[in-house]
C-alpha cells in the first residue's frame, strides 16, 4: 500500500505539481480507513485516493514538459532515477558519497560555443533542466567525469558503452546531433 501512496503522490506533486492542500484530507481518510480495518487491500485504499490520482493522459502531458532545477528538487530526481533503474521505490541513499551512477546532461548546463551549431542557445536553459536531457540519462560516475562538457559527438561513444539501457538508447535515437525536437520526443 505504501508503494500505491508513493505513486499517487509522485504523480500529483512531482509530475503534475498540483496544489498539495487537497492531499491531507484524502490521506487522512485513507489512513483512518486502514487503521479501522475498513480498507485492507490496495484496491480499497485506491478507491479513497482516486480523487487525487492524476489520470494517465494528464500525467503524460505534464511529464512531457517536466523540468527539474539542477540545484534543487534532489528528492524528485532520485525518485525518477529509481523508477528508471527499475527499483520503482524512492530510496534516499541513491545519492551517497560513493555511488556507482550519476545523471548526465546531454546538453551541458554550461554548453560550449560548439553547441550553438546544433541546439539554439535561447533554449539552453530550459532544455538543460528537462528530464529527457538530464534525469533519464544515467551514466557511470567515472564516465560522467570523463565527458563533462564535451561536444555531443564526443559523448556518443561513452553513451554507447554505458551499462544503462536508457543511456544507450540516446545513440540509437540521435546519432548525429541532440536537438530540442529529440528532447521532446525522448521525454514525451
Amino acid at each position: 500500500m505504501l508503494e500505491l501512496v508513493g505513486t499517487v503522490s509522485f504523480r500529483y506533486t512531482v509530475v503534475s505539481r498540483l496544489n498539495t492542500n487537497d492531499l491531507e484530507p484524502v490521506y487522512h481518510r485513507a489512513a483512518k480507513s486502514v487503521k479501522d480495518g475498513e480498507a485492507s487491500t490496495p484496491a480499497a485504499v485506491f478507491e479513497i485516493l482516486e480523487p487525487i490520482y492524476v489520470d494517465d493522459e494528464k500525467m503524460r502531458q505534464d511529464f512531457a514538459l517536466l523540468a527539474i532545477d539542477p540545484k534543487g528538487r534532489r528528492r524528485e530526481a532520485c525518485e525518477v532515477r529509481s523508477h528508471a533503474v527499475g527499483t520503482g521505490r524512492f530510496r534516499p541513499r541513491l545519492r551517497p558519497k560513493h555511488r556507482h551512477c550519476d545523471h548526465r546532461h546531454i546538453l551541458p548546463e554550461k554548453p560550449a560555443e560548439t553547441w550553438k551549431e546544433i541546439y539554439p542557445s535561447e533554449q539552453w536553459e530550459s532544455g538543460g533542466r528537462r528530464l529527457g536531457n538530464r534525469n533519464l540519462t544515467l551514466l557511470e560516475v567515472y564516465a560522467n567525469r570523463e565527458i563533462a562538457n564535451e561536444s555531443y559527438r564526443n559523448k556518443l561513444a561513452v553513451y554507447e558503452q554505458s551499462v544503462y539501457a536508457l543511456t544507450r538508447q540516446i545513440v540509437e535515437m540521435a546519432l548525429e546531433q541532440w536537438t530540442p525536437e529529440l528532447l521532446d520526443k525522448r521525454q514525451g
